[in-house]
């Protein structure tokens, strides 16, 4: 490699340091980092704590197997699908393009400074997922692995993309989008005929067991063998094996003779203009697409009261953006194959009628997505001084910022759940349903005002730029954790209401006095997210 850009990858990694020195010695970023190392020590302490004292049996290997398989294949499909040229920052298209660097040269150096820090996201992953291994040890180098995986196989698939494209002739290369779509379609509509035949749960355990699929899923076998590796020597073994398939497609990458400059200077540049309006606070997964003008009717939301105009907007801010809403199926299916697929593939004797998956399914899917669908303070960061001088209370300016994603997703979550019964066999446990149902419309509000709210008190990037991915992932998670323990919390004060209320008067008692907890706490929210937002410091507070 050239000594130039063996400086540049050293300058890289101290820049990191120094950006993390001065957000030290901030408050808010002092307290931020103390929360991150604070969790990490939890997470780690949790897992060894219960990894000493758990009495279970180890996760059968087989089925550890098949399960990293499936999420491994889960996660690599769209990543193919999504890939694009090789990202390059505006600096280095200004001055690396221009140098006489040869086309690998540039490769290489895109692998190494984009590629290391995808070892720290997946480490943060990993250690999550230890209880998970038959090895707990085998976690971390199977999913640092599997991350290193998922970069490189993008990278090539991008390169692949743009040499197949430069040979088609323009209406086949116009034509090849429609026909995956239709191609989609069909496989869905012929898995429908099959559930309805079969059932669920034979149905998924054909299609699993499919010839195609289990072509698919050759690849992640490596890594799910490092997952589900019982030995120190097998653990080994099929990590070298793992490590040889990433360093295999770094090498088929470098190999790849396509010119990538031009490709790269139109998707980097649009790509970046994309980070800097995250930063600004005006992006995300659920705004990325260009904004289209279209003629979609908008309700007045006047029941919303001095909120309503501003819910008004952020409505039209996403009919000029309908694309997001495609945001919310992929985690809508998402959740749906982690929730019902998943376990009902893996054990189908101990699938039944839909209960307890529905209630789990309607609060999983609001904690995914809102990590990414930002119509809310999220996109309008920026225009936080234009929504203080407004005579409103912040209490309004609150529900009317967040109002249209916690509708969008809460509508979300109800069709998920009727997808969910209507496609699952088995039956349905009615009060369970009913359940799930009650609690998808404050869940998805809860979920949204508290992601705003952490927002607002540590304001940070909605979508990782990939130059501080492992912290981005580090952030993500330990907010989900505390809209996990928040929600948890109200779900414990409701239960209890709701036995004092049962005890006092039956049914009705108990179900009224669940309402209220829950009430109080949609309230208890939007009061505090409405207070940050009066206390959001314009002059200091900035999304890191």
């Amino acid at each position: 490699m050239n000594p130039g850009l063996r400086y540049l990858l050293g300058a890289g990694v101290r820049g990191m340091g120094r950006r993390a020195g001065r957000r030290m010695r901030t408050f808010r970023g002092f307290v931020s980092t103390a929360i991150g190392v604070l969790f990490f020590l939890f997470v780690l302490g949790t897992q060894m704590l219960a990894l000493v004292t758990a009495r279970q049996t180890p996760p059968v290997p087989e089925s550890v197997l098949q399960g990293f398989s499936v999420v491994l294949l889960l996660f690599l499909v769209p990543a193919l699908v999504a890939a694009d040229a090789p990202f390059f920052w505006p600096q280095e298209v200004q001055f690396l393009f221009a140098a006489p660097l040869r086309r690998r040269e540039l490769l290489l150096y895109t692998l190494l400074s984009r590629g290391w820090v995808q070892v720290f996201s997946g480490l943060w992953l990993g250690l999550v997922g230890m209880r998970m291994a038959v090895r707990p040890a085998a976690a971390i180098p199977a999913v640092v692995l599997a991350v290193l995986f998922l970069f490189v196989a993008a990278q090539l698939a991008g390169l692949v993309k743009l040499a197949v494209g430069d040979r088609l002739p323009s209406p086949v290369s116009r034509a090849v989008r429609p026909a995956l779509f239709v191609i989609g379609g069909v496989l869905g509509w012929a898995f429908y005929a099959q559930v309805r035949a079969q059932g669920f749960g034979p149905a998924v355990g054909a299609l699993f067991q499919s010839p195609g699929v289990r072509a698919a899923m050759l690849p992640a076998r490596p890594f799910a063998e490092v997952f589900a590796a019982q030995t120190t020597g097998a653990i080994l073994a099929w990590s070298a094996a793992s490590l040889g398939i990433v360093v295999a497609l770094a090498g088929a990458v470098l190999a790849m003779d396509v010119d990538f400059r031009e490709r790269s200077l139109v998707s980097s540049a649009r790509r970046f203009d994309r980070i800097r309006r995250m930063r600004r606070g005006r992006g995300g997964l659920g705004s990325a697409a260009a904004p289209v003008n279209r003629k979609l009717p908008i309700p007045s939301f006047a029941f919303l009261g001095a909120g309503a105009p501003l819910a008004r907007r952020q409505a039209y801010e996403l009919g000029r953006g309908v694309r997001a809403l495609g945001t919310l199926a992929f985690m809508a299916g998402m959740a749906f194959v982690y929730v019902i697929v998943i376990p009902r593939w893996m054990n189908p004797e101990a699938a039944g009628a839909l209960g307890t998956s529905l209630v789990v399914l309607s609060v999983v899917f609001p904690l995914l997505a809102t990590g990414g669908f930002s119509v809310d303070f999220r996109r309008d960061v920026e225009r936080i001084g234009y929504l203080r001088s407004l005579p409103l209370r912040p209490t309004a300016v609150a529900v009317g910022e967040v109002f249209v994603a916690a509708a969008a997703i809460a509508i979300a979550n109800v069709l998920l759940l009727a997808v969910a019964v209507w496609m699952v066999d088995g039956g349905v446990e009615g009060r369970m349903a009913l359940l799930a149902a009650a609690v998808a419309v404050p869940v998805a509000w809860l979920a949204v005002t508290l992601e705003n709210w952490l927002f607002l008190l540590f304001p940070t990037r909605v979508q990782s730029d990939g130059a501080q991915q492992s912290a981005f992932v580090g952030k993500q998670l330990i907010k989900m954790f505390f809209k996990t323990c928040a929600l948890g919390a109200v779900a414990v004060a409701a239960g209890l209401a709701a036995l004092g209320g049962g005890w006092l008067a039956d049914a009705a008692g108990a179900a009224a006095a669940a309402v209220i907890v829950v009430a109080l706490a949609c309230w208890g929210a939007t009061w505090l997210l409405a207070r940050a937002f009066q206390g959001f410091d314009l002059t200091l507070d900035a999304p890191e």
